[in-house]
């Protein structure tokens, strides 16, 4: 995640390229398995590209809807059976190529890795439910909004093996005095110690936020700091799928995954 790099490889969509040397370490024969089914049409496999998205099934053909607005379909690999429909993922791929006019997808995959992202709903705030939302503190990375999702890269500390935290968003029932919808970013981590830094990714469904016909959607966002409370304060334009956010300009690159999230 942190050696990412956007470029502009299409017109129609844009991709996180990963550098090379990072992922693909795959034996030789296992690569010649895996493009076996490649032709000369396909791209050139030493771009590998990154998104995340959305699993469709329908019947024997499974897509992937990224947030970058593509459609693709995994063509020489098969996505296993415990990634369900609806499942939110991180992916890394190549593309094989452009489909054609026949199909009900944008392109050709091949899927090198897939990850499961941490999809929750929206909570509403109240005072009686906050001490429980825990007031633990995270280090924001990024966070960025994609069709019907608030997303959030973060990382925080953790001690005890196998404890989950728990984190969510929390929707405030008032608008804010300058007219911002009001959310907080909570974590609870049980009163486990910060011995080791981990890092986390999350995806909040907020269609009844983002989906709307006004021209723009005004939000604030406040969390726990690792050393004060913060805020950042959004602007969504839903027409464009455009988000006008601050940079949060983080100190360090979060360089470790886990699982102990819920």
């Amino acid at each position: 995640m942190g050696n990412s790099f956007l470029i502009d490889r299409q017109e129609k969509h844009r991709f996180v390229r990963k550098k090379s040397g990072h992922i693909l370490l795959f034996p030789l024969f296992l690569l010649s398995f895996f493009i076996v089914s490649c032709d000369d049409k396909y791209e050139d496999l030493r771009y590998e590209y990154s998104d995340y998205g959305i699993i469709h099934k329908n019947g024997e053909l499974t897509t992937i809807q990224t947030d970058r607005g593509a459609l693709v379909c995994p063509s020489v690999w098969n996505i296993p059976a415990e990634f369900k429909n609806k499942d939110r993922v991180l992916i890394y791929f190549n593309l094989l190529g452009e489909a054609d006019s026949t199909e009900q997808f944008d392109y050709y995959v091949r899927i090198n890795e897939i990850h499961k992202i941490l999809t929750k709903d929206l909570i509403e705030y109240s005072s009686e439910i906050s001490d429980s939302l825990g007031y633990d503190p995270i280090q924001l990375y990024n966070l960025w909004i994609s069709r019907e999702f608030i997303n959030f890269d973060f990382y925080y500390g953790a001690g005890a093996p196998n404890l989950k935290h728990m984190i969510n968003l929390a929707l405030h029932p008032e608008k804010t005095a300058d007219n911002r919808i009001l959310l907080e970013f909570r974590h609870n981590a049980f009163r486990d110690p910060y011995n080791y830094k981990y890092h986390g990714i999350v995806s909040f469904r907020a269609a009844e936020l983002l989906d709307t016909p006004q021209d723009s959607v005004l939000l604030r966002i406040k969390y726990r700091g690792l050393e004060q409370d913060k805020t950042v304060d959004l602007t969504w334009i839903p027409q464009e799928n455009k988000l006008i956010k601050p940079e949060l300009n983080p100190t360090e690159i979060p360089l470790s995954q886990t699982e102990i999230l819920h």
